[in-house]
């Protein structure tokens, strides 16, 4: 019997994240700039009390800086302290068992020496929410600026440049925001100021080095250590019995801060540290 069929050669086009499942991941990024991807699965509900489990090893002075839960198919952004973004899939971030401690972010992203990350965050999966988003991003210097997250839609393998920086100053803290929401930016030495995102113009485009956010003493210039937080006025309201509850405790421990000059000048310098660490948790 004849061949009915024939083989050819044939150039298949298709796109390999067709072939990728679906699934929810649990993304661990450390210090160092290691990172892995972890089956969500794999983390089981414990009840109170409960000792947890090992989700990674960390070299010495290493530690656990932030941790994504996506999907295999979301997108996810990589802002460095230079000013750049870099997008890339979930999937294509190596797998790695419990105990590993990961793969350099050198080893996925075209970075250079000097750079390091900054900031991760998961790309908006419904594309056609992303005119409700801004993504807001803060300085060492203390500046800041908002635009909207559909300018970083379609970002080349290579990067994109995000924000445009002064010689002296680096990218902090990059977050999405809605116009219902308010923008906290902490220094280190406690000091912080809230104001509401929609009082923030949108910027048109990348170019822009910004605008001023936030005052900084002459001791605070070029310090690594600075804090942005998008949050909603109702989350902030859930704090005032906290704060309140604090200072009468505080107040009880130590009532000679009310009376002693010395004690009242230390209360004042430590209260705020309390609470703003509090708040930027």
């Amino acid at each position: 019997v004849d061949r009915r069929t024939k083989i050819i050669d044939a150039v298949l086009n298709y796109d390999i994240e067709e072939t990728i499942q679906k699934q929810s991941v649990l993304i661990t990024i450390t210090l160092q700039g290691y990172i892995k991807r972890g089956s969500l699965n794999s983390v089981k509900t414990q009840t109170r009390g409960g000792k947890g489990k090992t989700g990674i090893t960390t070299r010495n002075e290493d530690s656990v800086v932030q941790t994504l839960s996506v999907n295999t198919h979301t997108s996810v952004l990589f802002f460095s302290t230079e000013g750049l973004v870099y997008r890339i899939k979930a999937w294509k971030i190596p797998e790695g068992s419990a105990t590993s401690k990961g793969k350099s972010l050198f080893n996925i992203l075209p970075l250079k020496n000097h750079q390091s990350i900054s900031s991760i965050m998961p790309f908006p999966d419904d594309e056609s929410e992303l005119k409700n988003y801004q993504i807001v991003f803060a300085t060492a210097q203390g500046k800041i600026r908002k635009n909207s997250l559909e300018d970083f839609s379609s970002i080349s393998t290579s990067g994109k440049i995000a924000m445009k920086l002064d010689n002296n100053d680096k990218i902090v803290g990059v977050k999405i925001c809605k116009d219902d929401q308010d923008i906290i930016l902490s220094t280190k030495l406690g000091k912080c100021i809230r104001f509401e995102s929609k009082k923030l113009r949108v910027f048109k485009g990348r170019s822009s080095k910004g605008i001023k956010g936030i005052e900084l003493a002459s001791n605070l210039i070029h310090l690594p250590k600075f804090v942005l937080k998008i949050t909603s006025w109702s989350s902030l309201q859930i704090f005032t019995p906290t704060i309140l509850s604090l200072l009468s405790n505080f107040i009880a421990i130590f009532p000679e801060a009310l009376i002693d000059e010395k004690s009242s000048k230390l209360f004042f310098l430590i209260f705020p540290l309390l609470v703003a660490n509090m708040i930027c948790i």
